[in-house]
């Protein structure tokens, strides 16, 4: 099955992963988000990127994730 992962650095009302299912709401295709769902801090851009999951380590698990559910 085919998918879409959408990765982005801001909540997720609103943004691209809503725009994209938005545009998919008729292809039988899931789609995945990754963004900000905790409250804001400081830090530097990795660290955030880290302490939201939105990194390279979490996108390369969620992908992995999806490849070995029986889902995708």
């Amino acid at each position: 099955m085919k998918y879409v992962l959408t990765v982005e650095d801001h909540y997720p009302a609103g943004g691209i992963g809503e725009a994209v299912s938005r545009r998919l709401v008729n292809i039988p295709t899931p789609v995945y988000c990754l963004a900000v769902n905790k409250i804001p801090r400081s830090g530097s851009p990795a660290a955030l990127l880290e302490y939201e999951g939105i990194d390279a380590h979490a996108i390369i698990h969620e992908i992995t994730s999806l490849l070995r559910s029986n889902n995708v």
